[in-house]
């Protein structure tokens, strides 16, 4: 029975949740995007070496030899480039994610202290107002009992 292919979303999602949590999921999609295109770059500059010996044989000049040199040379830097902004692209495209992810924690955060403080505020308001009711009632209770004791002293 033929294998599935397994796409990079289903391999990070099997992934074990000790090495890629909730947390650990962008970066894990920005590695295997990276690697990727690493890897894609990798084999079509492998390919255009694996080329350069037949294209050596044809030379039959060595004005066609040096100008097979410099145009060799000439794509192996445009190549370089090119994968240097793909690169830079990905990476500009991650830490934009990355920070809209942030912007969206921290605000998240943020309201959960606010929420946090209001409940902190009202629970000390509400034991303010029971400690002004004890002594108010304490108060009471001294001046009643003052006042019992002046009268049987009198």
């Amino acid at each position: 029975m033929p294998k599935q292919k397994t796409t990079k979303t289903e391999a990070v999602e099997a992934a074990p949740a000790a090495y890629a949590g909730a947390d650990a999921m962008p970066s894990m999609t920005f590695l295997l995007d990276w690697n990727a295109e690493i890897m894609r770059f990798y084999m079509s500059r492998f390919q255009k070496i694996g080329m350069l010996p037949w294209r050596l044989q044809s030379c039959r000049t060595p004005d066609e030899f040096n100008d097979l040199q410099a145009d060799f040379q000439r794509q192996l830097t445009e190549d370089y480039k090119k994968e240097a902004a793909r690169l830079s692209r990905l990476t500009g495209a991650s830490a934009h994610s990355a920070e809209t992810d942030a912007d969206a924690d921290y605000a998240a955060t943020l309201l959960k202290a606010q929420e946090d403080a209001a409940a902190i505020i009202e629970e000390a308001k509400e034991q303010a107002e029971s400690i002004v009711e004890e002594a108010r009632k304490r108060a009471k209770e001294f001046a009643e009992t003052s006042e019992a004791a002046s009268k049987k002293s009198a």
